[in-house]
């Protein structure tokens, strides 16, 4: 139970566990600061924006982009019609390597490992299954599915998010998507490495993934624009002198996330990345996921009643099976 002097919640948990924790912390009154990806499946996510709504809270997530102008200023000239109309979209995400070693040890006496398991299902405790005891190296559970899908969610939640704000599609998404992964044996590692992907919206634009230097590009009829952490380019430099108009498309502008979260806390308004702006970016990277697992098979989704149509095993895993008592 959370003190009843805290007015506001920081959740940096393995993604497996930001469901259970951000809707606990909804429903006690107390304002959120989430990391990406928002949760680890489509219907958590879905429970998740209806806790925050239904407790009039304020959650902030982790997608620190919408907070850059390195990003922010690329989406809005897309949005005014900088490059004429836009048709494709290309995102690059990193790759994952390295093999987890699976050597059984005792629970260290700093760990609730039961806790930490949380709705997953239970497995003898390995030091490369949690995190290294020694150092701060990046943990394990970053590439064990159970825990985390790997870099579609894990980068794949920043950059599908870029392409969802520059196309003005928060509240929607695509209506077709399909990808391929490599899944080699690594120990306990056991997330995609390599994939591609392809998503298409009802207006016919298509966003296309692979591995690669993390970044989105804009490419329309007139020029493209292609954005990363640090910077920005396009064919013709000109087009970042362009003013949007009084009448046009302005973003919401945030020049610090976190500092963004702690003003909506006290205005109550809504921040730059909201809870449906998250669930429908993270919504994209799972079904992504989804099509891997399936060998590629291309998935229809109606971003109005977020269903895969036509197919039941798809469509059920939009979820997975919560280990009591770490139910949502």
């Amino acid at each position: 139970m959370l003190a009843s002097g805290v007015d506001g919640v920081v959740i940096a948990t393995p993604d497996h566990q930001h469901a259970v924790n951000a809707i606990a912390a909804a429903d006690t009154k107390k304002d959120i600061y989430l990391q990406k990806p928002l949760t680890y499946s489509v219907v958590e996510g879905q429970k998740l924006v209806e806790a925050v709504r239904r407790n009039n809270v304020v959650l902030q997530v982790g997608a620190q982009q919408r907070s850059s102008i390195y990003f922010r200023k690329p989406c809005e000239l897309v949005r005014n019609g900088a490059l004429g109309e836009i048709h494709t979209i290309e995102v690059e995400v990193p790759t994952d390597k390295g093999t987890g070693d699976p050597a059984q040890s005792p629970v260290p006496e700093n760990l609730d490992y039961d806790m930490w398991l949380g709705p997953t299902p239970i497995h003898p405790y390995a030091e490369w299954r949690v995190h290294p005891q020694s150092d701060l190296s990046r943990p394990g559970w970053l590439q064990i599915e159970p825990y985390c899908r790997g870099m579609i969610t894990g980068w794949g939640a920043h950059m599908y998010d870029v392409a969802q704000w520059g196309l003005g599609m928060d509240e929607s998404g695509p209506v077709e998507i399909s990808a391929t992964g490599e899944f080699p044996k690594r120990g306990l590692f056991d997330v995609h490495v390599a994939y591609q992907g392809e998503a298409t919206y009802a207006n016919g634009v298509k966003v296309v993934s692979r591995n690669g230097k993390p970044g989105v590009k804009f490419i329309g009829e007139d020029g493209w624009i292609r954005c990363w952490r640090g910077g920005f380019e396009s064919n013709d430099r000109e087009i970042f002198r362009q003013k949007v108009s009084e009448g046009g498309v302005h973003l919401y502008e945030s020049k610090h996330h976190e500092a963004d979260w702690l003003q909506a806390m006290r205005s109550r308004k809504d921040p730059v990345s909201t809870v449906e702006i998250g669930h429908r970016s993270n919504t994209i990277c799972v079904l992504h996921h989804i099509s891997m697992k399936l060998d590629g098979r291309k998935l229809k989704w109606d971003p109005v009643k977020e269903q895969i149509i036509g197919d039941p095993e798809a469509n059920a895993m939009l979820d997975f099976e919560h280990r009591a008592p770490w139910t949502v």
